[in-house]
Order: C-alpha cells, then sequence, then structure tokens
C-alpha cells in the first residue's frame, strides 16, 4: 500500500520493499489516478504529493541599455554619460547573472511514475518525462532525490522528496531492465 503519511520511514520501508518484491518478480499493482490521461497500455506505479521539483537552464541574457536624451552644458552631458553608463552595467551584470545555467523553477509538485514515463504537474499542468528519452539517471538515494538529463531533447530534471527513492527505482526498471538491481546507488533499496 502507497503510504499516505509524511512519514519518512513509511516512504523508505514502501521503496525497499517494491524493490525486493520487483526483484523476485512480484510485478507492483497498477495505482488509480485522476487526472492525467494514461495511455492504453501504461500503468501507474507510484503516486506522489509534495515533491519539490527543479529544471537546469540558463536565462537568455538580454537587456535593454539606457540611453539618456540630454541638452545642456558639457558638464551636465559628462555627467548624464557617467550615470547613464553606471545604469547599463548594472543591466548588463544583472542579465548576466540571469543568463547563468543553475536550478531553476523551484516548486512543489505532484509527481506520478507509470511503467513508461515520470510525470509532473508545474503550474498545475502535467508535463511527461519519457523513459526513453532519459540520457542520464542520476538517483542519491540517500538524499531522497534523482537527477534525469534527457540530452537535447528538454532540461534536466531534479526531483527531491519523500517518494522519489520509489519513483527512482521505477525509472531505473525502465531504464536498466532486468540490471537496475546490480546499480550499487540502488543497492540501499535491496539491504
Amino acid at each position: 500500500v502507497v503510504p499516505s503519511t509524511t512519514d519518512p520511514q513509511d516512504w523508505w520501508g514502501y521503496a525497499r520493499c517494491c524493490a525486493r518484491r520487483y526483484r523476485d518478480g512480484v510485478v507492483p499493482p497498477a495505482l488509480r489516478v485522476h487526472g492525467p490521461v494514461l495511455q492504453r497500455e501504461e500503468r501507474a506505479l507510484v503516486v506522489a504529493q509534495d515533491v519539490n521539483y527543479s529544471r537546469l537552464y540558463g536565462g537568455d541574457g538580454t537587456y535593454t541599455p539606457a540611453s539618456p536624451w540630454v541638452v545642456g552644458r558639457p558638464a551636465t552631458l559628462a555627467a548624464a554619460a557617467l550615470f547613464t553608463a553606471a545604469v547599463n552595467r548594472r543591466r548588463k551584470a544583472a542579465a548576466r547573472q540571469r543568463a547563468a545555467v543553475r536550478w531553476r523553477d523551484h516548486q512543489q509538485v505532484a509527481a506520478i511514475a507509470t511503467t513508461w514515463r515520470v510525470m509532473c504537474n508545474p503550474g498545475g499542468r502535467f508535463v511527461s518525462f519519457y523513459y526513453e528519452a532519459i540520457t542520464e539517471f542520476h538517483p542519491d538515494l540517500s538524499d531522497w532525490s534523482m537527477t534525469l538529463a534527457f540530452g537535447d531533447e528538454c532540461e534536466p530534471l531534479h526531483l527531491r522528496g519523500l517518494a522519489v527513492p520509489t519513483v527512482a527505482l521505477w525509472v531505473a526498471t525502465a531504464v536498466h531492465g532486468p540490471d537496475w538491481a546490480d546499480d550499487p546507488r540502488l543497492a540501499l533499496l535491496l539491504a
């Protein structure tokens, strides 16, 4: 039974139970999902609320430079030029900072792991991250987190929360097939 509590021990026990049973050939039962529509043969394996979600990308780094229209004495023109240069330096520095690649869009989401994908609802609308598009899989069970990369398909995804070890389990089974149990990063689930 999927934990309905916020007790980490309940979620950790659930993840370990799922991993051991799946290793022993027991296919998990499909869970009911209300809201997003699954594909015909797709089954929900874990449904969780309150998962921390973020994406890794940079901003565009654009800014609008200030350009003064000043009429007056040379001293007034020079002061206006210095002021404008200072404003433009600040705007350029702020734009450079916004352009830096970093984890963005931090928010709490619902997450669903199915037999085909992980679904999250940033902004209230479900987005799908299909297992077949995953190019990198980095579970960190001690931090209750997981990072997925998708090559040029979309920005990397980072999830953190009580249900993430279970989500990582189902991602591993989809990405690695029967070799998922040999992944040392998942050894804690089978210990």
